[in-house]
């Protein structure tokens, strides 16, 4: 018994060898390629990342609104002798930009 079990193991060894070098294409014992596989969204799911893709530009529109706006009042302040106080909310548009584009990023990235 002790000896059956000991060439049995051996034999599944060198299976195992033989199977890893018959080739490339019968190396995974799953019987296809992960890397082969066809990813697609869930019926209806196309609107959803439609609604996602309008609101990504509607965001764009509102940070690039901002910053025009934010640098019309700063050269309206300027031209009046102020302006000073101004400088802060550029540091807070820009930050508000990157969060953004961030978020939409991370959304565009798991939806695929």
């Amino acid at each position: 018994m002790i000896k059956e079990t000991a060439y049995m193991s051996a034999q599944k060894v060198l299976d195992g060898i033989s199977y890893l070098a018959a080739g490339e294409e019968n190396t995974n014992p799953l019987g296809f390629n992960p890397d082969d596989v066809q990813t697609k969204m869930p019926p209806g799911f196309q609107q959803v990342a439609d609604i996602l893709g309008w609101a990504r530009w509607g965001a764009l529109v509102v940070c690039i609104g901002a910053l025009i706006g934010f640098f019309g009042h700063l050269a309206m302040e300027r031209q009046n002798g102020g302006g000073n106080g101004s400088i802060g909310w550029l540091g807070k548009i820009l930050v508000a930009i990157i969060g953004i584009s961030a978020a939409l990023s991370l959304v565009g990235f798991f939806i695929g």
